[in-house]
């Protein structure tokens, strides 16, 4: 199954999402590989990440499975070095691709070593918390209609207005159930389909309007 060509080159945040909210349909037994590999060709290691009774990830250890480690926990491990020599500029081909044919015969083990969590790359993402009235999350992802996915849990949110902190400024935002509730240039905050809140802009890009990208601090302050 080929999930997407369409992450755009070397956003290893916006893959990492991908792969997080993809991991949850992705069947048991399966093994998928994810290729956005900025530092291909480096001594970047190559990680391999089994949760607990799901499939098997085959990534670069650049932070792209940051997501995935967080939200399905599991099993994680360095690929051993290639024993031959293999190209610099196509690891997709030479090195990730005879991984996972040999993941998927049954010999994991043979190619791969123990490692844990805490040494993975990993990328930084604000922590969703309440800190008094205010709410702090982090942008995960924008859509190519520009709405700003973060990652404050829907139904965590209690006031109907707030007032909006990033890092392009401050804005109003009301709470709505779909994406044409909000006059030109009215953020949005909409429970989104993946679990998370988002903030729109109706026939425009919230991106944009509040000049956000994957990974920026976003600050919630109850208004009413």
């Amino acid at each position: 199954m080929d999930v997407t060509h369409d992450v755009g080159r070397q956003n290893v945040r916006r893959a990492a999402y991908t792969v997080g909210v993809s991991g949850k349909y992705l069947g048991e037994d399966t093994v998928h590989l994810v290729v956005v590999d900025p530092t291909v060709g480096t001594d970047r290691r190559i990680v391999v990440f089994k949760p607990r009774d799901h499939c098997v990830f085959v990534a670069p250890d650049n932070g792209v499975l940051t997501l995935a480690y967080e939200w399905f926990r599991g099993e994680v491990y360095y690929a051993k070095p290639p024993s031959k020599p293999v190209s610099h500029t196509f690891h997709a081909r030479d090195v990730f691709a005879p991984l996972v044919a040999e993941i998927v015969e049954g010999r994991l083990r043979e190619h791969v070593e123990p490692t844990s969590l805490d040494a993975v790359v990993k990328l930084n993402y604000p922590a969703y918390e309440r800190l008094g009235d205010r709410v702090h999350g982090c942008v995960l992802y924008t859509d190519v209609f520009g709405d700003v996915i973060t990652n404050i849990p829907n139904g965590s949110l209690e006031a109907t207005s707030y007032r909006l902190i990033t890092r392009g400024g401050e804005f109003v935002v009301s709470q709505a159930s779909s994406y044409s509730a909000g006059l030109a240039q009215q953020p949005l905050l909409i429970e989104g389909s993946e679990g998370y809140y988002e903030v729109a802009v109706n026939k425009d890009s919230a991106a944009s309007v509040l000049g956000v990208t994957e990974g920026d601090e976003v600050i919630l302050v109850g208004t009413h």
